[in-house]
């Protein structure tokens, strides 16, 4: 992951790549319609407003743009409904925040082990690394894990059927193109220096 997260933010081609895609698909915001009727239903104003009211549509579409440099990216559904994190989520009065995260911030620890049972091998709880923007000083902030149940958090994997860790990163297949690209560019910077001098 490390090494595809690096080829998307300090490669121009791995960049571009990326947002070809994204920007393409997310050309316009998606409108949720109600597959019972063809007029705008009071439902479908109120979902609108909301997801409006949060900026949910900009953070699905950096869920999507995460999802395409790892295997995988979370969202994690913060909800008005007096829990911790860690605690099933039920019933929620107001959806009060979405949070994307990277592949690295977002780990499996614990597994429901039940042979007999319906979600055996899937997980029973997250921890989300609440880092901070890379490359910013954070003047020793420390950085914390916290745990959150699989309720509160949805998976994107690209290319998966049912596993999150088959997902296919979209740089996969041309990372070695974009490590060659790299080369050249950074080997002709140096010969033109050595020209010049």
């Amino acid at each position: 992951f490390t090494h595809m997260l690096t080829a998307y933010s300090r490669g121009g081609a791995g960049h571009g790549a990326v947002h070809r895609l994204l920007d393409g698909c997310w050309q316009s915001i998606p409108r949720i319609k109600s597959p019972a009727s063809d007029k705008e239903t009071p439902w479908e104003v109120k979902t609108a407003k909301l997801l409006t009211s949060i900026k949910a549509w900009a953070k699905f579409r950096d869920f999507d743009r995460r999802n395409m440099v790892g295997r995988y990216a979370a969202l994690i559904y913060r909800v008005g409904d007096g829990k911790a994190l860690r605690e099933p989520m039920e019933r929620a009065q107001r959806l009060v925040d979405l949070v994307p995260v990277y592949e690295d911030q977002i780990k499996v620890v614990g597994w429901w082990r039940d042979q007999n049972a319906e979600n055996y091998g899937q997980p029973s709880m997250f921890q989300y690394h609440t880092r901070p923007v890379q490359g910013v000083d954070t003047q020793g902030r420390p950085e914390t894990w916290i745990d959150v149940h699989p309720s509160r958090v949805q998976i994107l994997a690209e290319g998966s059927v049912g596993d999150m860790f088959d997902g296919v990163p979209m740089l996969r297949a041309g990372f070695n193109a974009l490590v060659d690209i790299e080369k050249i560019s950074g080997g002709s910077a140096e010969s033109f220096l050595k020209n010049s001098a």
